[in-house]
């Protein structure tokens, strides 16, 4: 089942550091261009538990899928009965008449699928961000939507198109998390307009943490606060190790390091590194080899640091 490409969760080959890069590089494409970029980082409240068993089935059936297959799934749907165990006590049984199961092998595709509609709306609605003839205006990983609009009215058709969508999906945007970023060209914020999502009027943010990264709408230095936060976890890390194995051998400590310093991240996406952050993941480093590390696995470690900067 083929969901559309503005999908990047739970797909071969791709992940969430891919759908961080997409967001950066649509933001960067309009900068460049000295045109301001508003993004609406839409929350779903529950999103896995309130899809309807119809609606699924339908959109099933219009994949094609077997209608052997598709009245299976549907009867299997409506049969199931839970119990709720508690401190050796059980609950009567009750049947849920809709939802798919959190961590069921194809809730997430079944998901990806149910919510794919809406992407295709988006795409043909021809507004928000475009890259040549190629729509960008909408960013998903499973229920974590972005949408991306040059303009606050093209930025709240989009709002209002998903909205429409999911009051007919039984799905919910929350109106408290969900927020709106402008990324301007200019150092300072331009007049914001309202952005309404039904009702609810959205706040402005600074920044957010998008699957994981911490966004800013500073121009100069859009990646500073999430490489912060990463050289904060890195000392975390560090000062842990050395209360805990610092009498440890250095085969335990050099497996140890491996484990929790190899990976960092999306490394490959901090553009630009300022010298004062260079400088701290400078001093981290020597801090941490004079306490804990050799200086041969402390060059290891402070080059792992320094990969894509």
């Amino acid at each position: 089942m083929k969901v559309g490409s503005q999908q990047f969760g739970y797909k071969k080959r791709l992940g969430t550091e891919l759908g961080v890069f997409a967001l950066k590089s649509i933001v960067s494409h309009y900068n460049n261009n000295i045109t301001t970029v508003y993004a609406c980082f839409l929350d779903a409240s529950k999103a896995f538990d309130n899809v309807l068993h119809e609606k699924l089935c339908l959109k099933l059936c219009k994949r094609r899928i077997p209608m052997l297959v598709v009245k299976l799934f549907y009867v299997w749907c409506k049969t199931q009965r839970f119990r709720i165990s508690w401190n050796g006590c059980e609950s009567r049984e009750f049947a849920i008449h809709k939802s798919v199961r959190q961590g069921g092998v194809l809730s997430p595709y079944l998901f990806n699928l149910y919510m794919n509609d809406l992407g295709v709306k988006l795409f043909a609605s021809r507004i928000g961000c475009h890259i040549g003839n190629v729509a960008t205006n909408n960013i998903w990983y499973a229920d974590d939507l972005c949408l991306l609009a040059p303009s606050i009215y093209a930025l709240q058709n989009m709002i209002n198109i998903c909205n429409h969508y999911v009051n007919q999906h039984n799905i919910t945007f929350n109106a408290s998390k969900t927020v709106c970023i402008e990324f301007n060209v200019q150092t300072r914020s331009s007049h914001r307009n309202n952005v309404l999502l039904g009702e609810n009027k959205l706040s402005w943010v600074e920044q957010f943490d998008y699957l994981g990264y911490r966004i800013t709408n500073n121009n100069k230095n859009r990646d500073g606060a999430e490489i912060e936060k990463r050289l904060r976890d890195l000392r975390i890390r560090a000062n842990m190790l050395h209360s805990s194995f610092s009498k440890a051998n250095e085969c335990v400590k050099s497996r140890l390091f491996s484990t929790y310093f190899d990976q960092i991240y999306c490394l490959g996406l901090w553009i630009p590194v300022t010298k004062k952050l260079q400088d701290k993941q400078e001093s981290l480093s020597t801090t941490f080899s004079e306490k804990y590390l050799e200086n041969g696995v402390s060059l290891v470690y402070q080059e792992s640091l320094l990969v894509g900067i």
